[in-house]
């Protein structure tokens, strides 16, 4: 609850020096008057000064006021108004008192809401901040991903098709009746770059991933011991990229004799990865993409110097997103390469 500013303002008649002032006529008219006329009764006006001195003042302004209106009452030969005034003056400062301490305390309240108020559209703004970031580095993981489809799908496609053919033409002019041994040279180089090639498609976008599912394509990778509890493979994209890439990435800066184990129950996959890390700053990149897939990500020491990698991720909203497609699946149709041209 906020307080008006306009409730703490005070207009003229209400400001402290007109108050005081006022309370100061009165005790001279009551004197006045108890002095012109004689009559010790009119010594109980003396309140109302004392009590506008007390809600003014406060208690030790009100027992002031009263003490000095019991003054002049015993001056008068009066004890009566005097007690009236001093429990008046008591009363009514200590009410304008705790009053003021109430007011103090809506202060605060007001400015801390108010403070608080601030602190919230900042981090709203922060929050739409963050939440652009990681929709751009989203957009750019995923033409990413695109990138290495597409490169990957060429590369199995078209560059390896034709360096197979190659090879079987060469099969062909060896059974012409052509050089062997020019041959066997080329068939040899050709066959090294086809193997080159296909490693570097794997490595862009491994075939497994998309044909046999995620824990087949960790399997592929060295130095990685994997194990998979109630997995519902196919895994929907991108989880199942986006695991893979995670792993990958952590892997690319660890030691060998990693482990990692996925389970899925609840709706749920977690992926729980222990390596030993030599260096490089992974878990950065680790916490943007569990992000990215809407999951936290929790880390932790192991003895002998491993971390611990905690990635717990929605599987329903991987698999509404799994209806948008994020770019075309390369395919693995590679003619075997040929072991040698005389076969």
């Amino acid at each position: 609850m906020s307080l008006d500013p306009t409730l703490l303002a005070r207009r003229w008649p209400e400001r402290r020096p007109v108050v005081l002032a006022a309370a100061a006529i009165g005790f001279a008219a009551v004197a006045a008057a108890v002095r012109a006329s004689g009559d010790e009764g009119l010594s109980a006006l003396y309140v109302l000064p004392v009590m506008l001195a007390a809600l003014e003042l406060g208690l030790l302004g009100g027992l002031a006021a009263a003490a000095g209106a019991g003054a002049l009452a015993v001056a008068v030969g009066t004890v009566a108004p005097a007690v009236v005034a001093l429990i008046v003056g008591g009363v009514a400062g200590r009410f304008s008192t705790r009053m003021r301490e109430l007011v103090a305390i809506q202060a605060n309240l007001a400015a801390e809401n108010r403070r608080l108020l601030v602190q919230e559209r900042e981090m709203a703004a922060l929050e739409a901040e963050l939440l652009d970031q990681r929709t751009g580095l989203g957009r750019l993981l995923d033409a990413q991903e695109d990138d290495r489809r597409r490169h990957a799908e060429t590369l199995h496609e078209e560059l390896a098709q034709v360096l197979a053919g190659v090879l079987m033409s060469l099969r062909a002019l060896r059974r012409q009746g052509a050089d062997s041994t020019s041959l066997d040279e080329v068939h040899g180089q050709l066959v090294g770059v086809l193997g080159e090639l296909r490693d570097v498609a794997t490595a862009m976008r491994p075939s497994s991933l998309a044909q046999l599912g995620l824990v087949p394509a960790l399997e592929a990778l060295e130095h990685l011991s994997v194990e998979a509890d109630g997995l519902p493979e196919p895994l929907p994209e991108p989880l199942r990229t986006g695991v893979y890439r995670l792993v990958e990435h952590v892997l690319a800066s660890a030691e060998p004799g990693a482990r990692v184990r996925l389970s899925a129950a609840d709706g749920r996959l977690d992926v729980v990865l222990d390596a030993e890390l030599r260096g490089g700053d992974p878990l950065t990149a680790a916490r943007a993409r569990v992000a990215l897939l809407g999951g936290t990500l929790r880390t932790g020491a192991l003895p002998g110097g491993r971390t611990r990698l905690e990635a717990r991720l929605p599987l329903q909203t991987a698999r509404a997103a799994a209806a948008v497609p994020t770019g075309s699946v390369a395919r693995t149709t590679v003619l075997p390469a040929v072991e040698s041209i005389s076969s």
